[in-house]
């Protein structure tokens, strides 16, 4: 990460827990430009799930990049890694709510909980990334749409045969479902000895750093 981002997704990360943290972060976001406070939420969102996973020492150790490349790239003692990201929500919530907060306006609109996981996941499936021989995982994850579990676990059962079709004509060695706000692994795909193994993991929230 870039100073300002990573000051940001530090201050962010910490829990806002003053009205000057609060004040800070708000000044930072505004400081970054469209394409940062992009990077600095993927950056937020992977630093998170770093921590559920107990994935790294210091999560804040990574680089963001842009297309062609993956978001998140990781320089480790063994090799390079990367990670892909994806928000699973309702576009039509999404531009809801980004009016409602430039305009102070409620506005309302029929939730969809299926078509966006469906849509987010079929769409980064087919795309192709850079990463020159190196590994790459798919973090897909929730932030403005709230997962219901039975819905997530009956989309991955009933198109089990579709979405392992996915996974392998793509890049992504593992696949993972994450939901920020509460840090909750909910999903992991991967292949074990030539399988492709869809497993529910739902842990409990970890928040605490590593």
């Amino acid at each position: 990460m870039i100073g300002t981002i990573e000051r940001f997704v530090r201050l962010a990360d910490s829990g806002l827990v003053t009205k000057a943290d609060i004040s800070q972060a708000e000044s930072l976001r505004r400081s970054l430009s469209k394409e940062e406070q992009k990077q600095a939420t993927e950056s937020r969102v992977f630093v998170r799930f770093a921590k559920a996973l107990k994935l790294l020492r210091d999560p804040f150790q990574h680089d963001n990049a842009s297309p062609p490349h993956p978001d998140i790239h990781l320089s480790l003692p063994e090799s390079e890694y990367y990670f892909e990201l994806g928000e699973v929500t309702d576009q039509n919530l999404a531009r809801n709510i980004s009016v409602a907060l430039k305009t102070g306006q409620c506005t309302g609109g029929a939730l969809s909980q299926l078509d966006p996981l469906d849509k987010m996941l079929r769409e980064k499936c087919a795309s192709s990334y850079e990463v020159h021989g190196a590994p790459i995982d798919l973090l897909l994850y929730y932030w403005r749409l709230d997962p219901y579990l039975p819905f997530v676990q009956d989309f991955f059962i009933s198109r089990s045969e579709e979405i392992r079709r996915l996974y392998k004509a793509s890049q992504f060695d593992r696949i993972w479902l994450f939901e920020f706000h509460s840090s909750s692994l909910l999903w992991r795909i991967e292949e074990v000895s030539g399988s492709v193994v869809s497993t529910r993991i739902h842990s409990s929230p970890i928040i605490s750093a590593v």
